[in-house]
C-alpha cells in the first residue's frame, strides 16, 4: 500500500469520515435524481396551453380576364416550345454519337474477322505444308526408303 494512504487510513476515525461522506454523497446523487424524475413527470403531466389563433381571412382574387389568360397562354406555349428545341437538339448529339459509336464498334469488329481470316490461313498453310516437310525429313533422315 502506499504510504501516505496508509498513514490516512490507519486512525479509524479519518476511514469513519470518509464512509460517512460517501453515504452522504450517494444520498445527495439518489435525491437529486429524485427530484429530476419528478420535475420531468409534472412537466409531462400538465397539458400544452392553447391559445386560439385568430382567423386569416383572404379575399379570392377575381376573375381572370381574357388578356390575362392569353398572356399566360403564350407564355407557356413559348416555354414549352423552347423546352421542345433543347430537347431535340440534345436528341441529334446523341444520335450523332450513337451513330458514331456504332461505325467505330464495326469498324473494329470488321478488323477483328479479318485477322481472325488471316491467322487462319497462315495456320493452314502451315499444315498444308507439313505433310510435304515430314517427307523431305524422313527422307533426308533415311527412315523413309523410296519406292525407286
Amino acid at each position: 500500500m502506499i504510504p501516505v494512504l496508509a498513514q490516512v487510513t490507519a486512525d479509524p476515525s479519518a476511514q469513519a469520515i470518509k464512509d460517512w461522506l460517501g453515504v452522504a454523497l450517494y444520498i445527495l446523487g439518489v435525491i437529486a435524481a429524485v427530484l429530476v424524475v419528478l420535475v420531468y413527470w409534472k412537466q409531462l403531466r400538465e397539458k400544452p396551453s392553447e391559445t386560439p389563433q385568430p382567423f386569416e381571412v383572404k379575399q379570392h382574387q377575381s376573375w381572370a380576364t381574357l388578356a390575362q389568360l392569353e398572356t399566360v397562354k403564350h407564355e407557356a406555349h413559348g416555354r414549352i416550345g423552347r423546352e421542345r428545341k433543347e430537347i431535340d437538339a440534345a436528341a441529334v448529339v446523341l444520335e450523332a454519337r450513337f451513330t458514331a459509336t456504332v461505325e467505330r464498334l464495326e469498324d473494329q469488329i470488321k478488323a477483328n474477322n479479318q485477322a481472325g481470316e488471316d491467322r487462319y490461313e497462315l495456320l493452314h498453310g502451315h499444315i498444308n505444308a507439313m505433310p510435304q516437310q515430314i517427307i523431305t525429313i524422313l527422307a533426308q533422315t533415311g527412315a523413309l526408303k523410296s519406292r525407286d
